[in-house]
């Protein structure tokens, strides 16, 4: 076959759905003897991929087309089923919901999650009223499309599916559930230096950290009360660091410090690169992950990888992704939280415990069995 991957999305720089798109074109074309493949990509990553990929030893064809349309655009709607007609592709893969409408071949898609279905109004986007009406309307349009049409659909939890299912009228046959996996990266025993990189980035013992977007969704007002409760309360101060790209919303988290005099308990940092992220997250008290809608969760995964104990929201996938290897509490009660970390300080033992849970069940979790499924889904179409 020949299999297009919309591949635009390609890299750290998308956050989870940019991890996604590029282990799966990695470990498929580690994989896959038979295939070949086109990758449609921006032009600004086309050497950075090529450099990445064309290094993996591989005998099939691999092309790069150029497809420079915006995601969420009247662009992206006009131009993919054009440069997709061109290529006679058998199979093209969408790793997000955003399935052109007259796409002019079969598809797969991999929907993350449902989370515009869920959090939806105006506390959740820049956009004024009449704009996010039409973007929203848009937008259930585009799902409504992906998931009927889709030969098959990728799913990275079973409760991803069971929302699917109950939200539209589809076989639950066509849903292929792939848990995701975890960067190399993370799952290296290595030495952690004393204080060099809490140094680097002006980190003070005990805190806690958050990594990933400033959406409204992931619920981070929650964490800034939380350990506000927990300084007023104890002798023993705790810090905040939330790793986050900046954004309209990352910027209303710096107003919210200075409106609740947070300065000294929480610290903002831009991009922290994954070697960075290791040692830091191995150095704090706990991951926290207050989100209230997650389809998989992979950075609570990867604070495992690095000896971090998790606290997560007892919500979503992340009761299924991380089994009992977390503790869970409340998203929507500030106490919860605080007991939760109140635990963990006061109970090195427990903590113990959990990273050595975690050490064990992060194993369970590949890219490459990911990457496997998918293509065992692509020659279910074929066949």
């Amino acid at each position: 076959m020949l299999i297009g991957i919309d591949a635009r999305m390609y890299g750290l720089k998308h956050a989870g759905i940019g991890r996604y798109v590029e282990n799966l074109v990695v470990n498929l074309l580690k994989i896959d003897e038979e295939n070949d493949y086109t990758l449609f990509v921006r032009q600004e990553d086309v050497d950075s991929i090529k450099k990445q990929v064309l290094s993996i030893k591989h005998d099939k064809k691999l092309k790069f087309i150029v497809a420079e349309a915006r995601h969420y655009t009247l662009k992206e709607q006009l131009l993919l089923p054009y440069l997709i007609s061109r290529e006679r592709l058998d199979l093209i893969h969408f790793p997000h919901f955003n399935v052109p409408l007259f796409c002019p071949t079969k598809f797969v898609v991999t929907i993350h999650d449902l989370l515009w279905h869920e959090m939806k109004g105006s506390e959740v986007t820049t956009l004024s009223g009449v704009k996010y009406f039409l973007k929203y309307s848009g937008y259930k349009l585009v799902f409504a499309h992906s998931v009927q049409q889709a030969e098959k659909i990728f799913v990275p939890t079973k409760w991803v599916k069971e929302k699917i299912l109950s939200t539209c009228q589809i076989s639950p046959d066509k849903i292929i559930v792939t848990y995701e996996g975890i960067g190399a990266i993370y799952l290296k025993d290595r030495s952690v230096s004393e204080n060099t990189l809490l140094n680097k980035y002006h980190i003070k013992e005990p805190f806690l950290i958050y990594t990933g977007s400033a959406y409204p969704h992931k619920n981070l007002n929650l964490l800034f009360d939380a350990v506000k409760t927990i300084n007023n309360s104890t002798k023993v101060k705790v810090e905040l660091v939330i790793a986050s790209a900046r954004n309209v919303f990352r910027d209303r988290l710096s107003e919210k410090i200075k409106k609740d005099h947070l300065e000294g308990q929480v610290k903002i940092l831009d991009f922290v690169p994954d070697e960075d992220l290791y040692e830091i997250y191995q150095r704090s008290l706990a991951f926290v992950f207050p989100s209230l809608s997650e389809g998989f969760g992979l950075p609570g995964l990867e604070a495992m990888a690095s000896g971090a104990p998790v606290l997560a929201a007892a919500n979503g996938a992340l009761e299924e992704v991380y089994q009992d290897a977390a503790l869970f509490f409340n998203p929507r009660k500030v106490d919860s939280l605080v007991e939760k970390v109140t635990l963990l300080q006061k109970n090195p033992r427990l903590k113990q415990e959990l990273i050595n849970k975690s050490k064990s069940l992060v194993k369970s979790y590949s890219f490459l069995q990911m990457a496997q499924q998918t293509l065992s889904g692509y020659q279910s179409i074929e066949e």
